[in-house]
């Protein structure tokens, strides 16, 4: 999903992330999987997040059951100021009386503002 944001800032660096927070989903299950369910006109918040690289020095000794560092560090994520809840409309999905569309749960994180 593409999300195009208009801003009046003069920047956006390139370090930031955002994401549409729908509020109104359902969580739906049939027995052998749960799946998101989102109206086609929905309501959300812009959310965004920084991201900052790390230095990519390796540790000189080497540690059974060590992991790589992570590249990036991702600050929690933020309502944006002063957008407040937006109407959320997803064009081009085909339903005929409840126009609603799917997506797996995996795709479903969390937030706390």
């Amino acid at each position: 999903m593409k999300l195009g944001i208009t801003t009046k800032s003069c920047v956006i660096e390139s370090a930031h992330q955002f994401v549409l927070g729908i509020v109104n989903y359902s969580l739906i299950s049939d027995g052998s999987r749960e799946v998101l369910r989102i109206r086609a006109k929905s309501a959300g918040f812009i959310l965004s997040r920084v991201t900052y690289s790390l230095s990519q020095d390796m540790p000189s000794d080497v540690v059974l059951g060590a992991v790589s560092p992570p590249k990036h560090v991702f600050e929690p994520w933020r309502m944006e100021i002063r957008t407040g809840l937006v109407e959320v409309d997803f064009p081009n999905i085909p339903s005929r009386s409840f126009p609603t569309f799917y997506m797996d749960r995996k795709y479903l994180e969390t937030v706390y503002l």
